[in-house]
C-alpha cells in the first residue's frame, strides 16, 4: 500500500516513518500526514525522520527528498490546521550509521 492510500480510522497505536515519507512533494507529504493523523488512534504515536537541512531537492535518480531541521519542521506542521494537531513529543539529530555514510537525520515523535 502506497501512504497516499491510506484511509484508515483510528486504526493504529503507532506509524514507523524512517527514513520514507521525506521523499514526496511538500503538499503531499502534508496530505500524507493528515492520513496519518487520522490513522492514528487517540493518544496515538508517529516516528518520522527526514535528512537534517534545509533543502528540497531531487537527486540525480530523481528521488525527490525534503530536509528538515527542528525549526523548519515545526514551521511546516504550524502552517498546517489540521497538521498543527499533532503534539511533538521529542526531536532529535541521529547520525547515518550505514558504513560510509556521513549524513545526519532529524527525528521526531509526534503525538495525536
Amino acid at each position: 500500500m502506497m501512504f497516499q492510500d491510506i484511509d484508515y480510522v483510528e486504526k493504529f497505536d503507532g506509524v514507523w516513518a524512517l527514513a520514507s515519507i521525506h521523499h514526496l512533494y511538500r503538499a503531499e507529504l502534508e496530505d500524507v500526514l493528515m492520513k496519518i493523523y487520522t490513522a492514528l488512534k487517540p493518544d496515538g504515536v508517529l516516528f518520522f525522520n527526514a535528512r537534517f537541512g534545509e533543502n528540497k531537492y531531487d537527486n540525480k535518480y530523481g528521488k525527490h527528498f525534503n530536509e528538515f531541521t527542528q525549526k523548519s519542521f515545526r514551521k511546516f506542521i504550524k502552517s498546517n490546521v489540521l497538521l498543527n494537531q499533532f503534539e511533538i513529543k521529542e526531536e532529535f539529530i541521529s547520525a547515518d550509521k550505514r558504513e560510509g555514510r556521513e549524513e545526519q537525520w532529524y527525528c521526531a515523535i509526534l503525538k495525536k
